[in-house]
């Protein structure tokens, strides 16, 4: 294996049964720095094609989603580098960026770099929701110094921050700035996704005070809607319908997740309260 382009910076992937396109990530990223992949329990044969790429995988059990504090500090100790690149299945960076976020990288001043995200599809067909009419686009946080990321402000759905906010690279909207997202989904993986990321942000927002009432719960609703309607009318499809749809039953699941937290009508009160019915009922019998 050849030596990587660039040693300023490591690059992690994590991954979950991603065997069908593992392989393309690895062999199109490895020629420009070190990967090393981040497994969380696949199940299918991801970890065996990394290993046949030659790539080491460290094993981390996470929630579904690794945009949490202990995610996030675990990942960033496993590289040696100043400097940390975080990949995705699901995106892709262009070969002049990587080589940008190598220059910034070597000069060292900047501890978080913001970048535009650019389009995203579904399938491979374009998928507008999140941006791209009226100015307003989404913006993702994939290279990071080690020891400057503020890793008290990690959130589920949220920007990543360093530690002093004058080091904070925010690239401008331009081709080989954006990071271009390409997701692949069906109604099952859409609603386990939606779970994962509704139990994480539920326990994140319960862990600092904050509470999504059912006010809240139909602002949000309205959020949806109003995304789905700025959407040129050639993009109302099935596909952004069922990305909507999916969005809102995490919505609801945050909501119930805060209930149960606040009421106690839990599983383990929910078992209780069965069994104390079954004790009652089988005294009936005698």
């Amino acid at each position: 294996m050849s030596t990587p382009l660039y040693e300023s910076f490591a690059m992690i992937l994590p991954v979950f049964n991603e065997e069908t396109r593992v392989r393309r990530v690895i062999e199109y990223y490895r020629t420009y720095a070190r990967i090393i992949a981040v497994d969380n329990n696949s199940s299918d044969r991801t970890v065996a094609i990394l290993k046949e790429l030659g790539i080491p995988v460290v094993g981390h059990t996470n929630e579904g989603t690794h945009q949490t504090t202990e995610d996030v500090r675990f990942f960033l100790s496993l590289a040696e580098t100043p400097y940390v690149l975080f990949l995705s299945c699901s995106e892709f960076i262009p070969a002049s960026l990587l080589a940008k976020f190598d220059r910034i990288a070597r000069e060292g001043f900047y501890e978080v770099v913001s970048n535009p995200r650019g389009g995203i599809y579904t399938g491979g067909r374009l998928i507008p929701l999140w941006g791209g009419r009226f100015g307003i686009y989404l913006r993702v946080e994939r290279l990071v110094k080690r020891d400057g990321v503020d890793l008290n402000r990690i959130r589920i759905h949220g920007h990543t921050y360093p530690i002093n906010k004058d080091r904070l690279l925010i690239l401008p909207r331009e081709p080989d700035n954006e990071i271009i997202s390409l997701r692949d989904a069906d109604t099952r993986y859409l609603l386990a996704k939606s779970i994962d990321y509704a139990s994480v942000e539920a326990r994140q927002k319960i862990g600092v005070g904050e509470h999504l009432t059912i006010f809240g719960l139909a602002g949000r609703f309205l959020k949806e809607i109003i995304r789905f309607l700025l959407l040129t009318p050639r993009h109302w499809n099935g596909i952004a319908l069922r990305e909507i749809w999916a969005r809102c039953v995490m919505h609801t699941t945050i909501y119930w997740l805060d209930w149960e937290a606040k009421t106690g009508e839990n599983l383990d009160r929910s078992r209780a309260g069965s069994e104390a019915l079954w004790e009652e009922l089988i005294k009936e019998q005698k």
